[in-house]
């Protein structure tokens, strides 16, 4: 982690926030004095002068060298060795169980779906989700007893 120098701006009647980590750092907000409410941020300035004796950025950066390098390679071609391995020798097992164990519960479930899908609905359902449509010619009985049990009972339960 790379230390930056600031200056930082603090309105009157604000104070900094402390960072919750107890190593006695503060943060960029900004709470008011008399009721700690969060107000903002606070505004943070490049200090102006020379700064020659800043750290240059490209020490933080990683380099490596080409005996690191090639050791990097090694290890990612013995990783892939493996796991080569591993799955030559899982293969034989993975397939057993697909066909002893999972290629049967699959074929199941699927004829299970299939038997259901095919299997005749429950005909109270059809009345909940799609009413019957009146006609005119549903609206001429022979007694007003007729209408409201034409209206009130699915077709499949009106007496003929």
């Amino acid at each position: 982690m790379v230390r930056q120098n600031f200056e930082v701006e603090v309105p009157d009647g604000m104070h900094l926030g402390f960072a919750r980590d107890g190593d006695g750092a503060l943060r960029g907000l900004l709470f008011d004095d008399d009721t700690n409410d969060l107000v903002g941020h606070a505004k943070l300035f490049e200090p102006e002068g020379d700064w020659s004796d800043k750290p240059d950025q490209s020490e933080y950066l990683a380099t490596r060298s080409a005996e690191e390098d090639e050791l990097i390679a090694q290890s990612a071609a013995a990783l892939a060795a493996l796991v080569i391995l591993g799955i030559e020798i899982a293969a034989p097992h993975v397939k057993r169980w697909w066909r002893n164990q999972a290629a049967p519960a699959v074929r199941a479930t699927r004829a299970r779906v299939k038997s259901r899908l095919k299997r005749p609905r429950d005909k109270s359902d059809d009345y909940i989700l799609a009413p019957d449509v009146l006609t005119l010619a549903d609206l001429q009985p022979s007694s007003g007893e007729e209408i409201v049990r034409s209206v009130a009972m699915p077709p499949w339960r009106r007496r003929g």
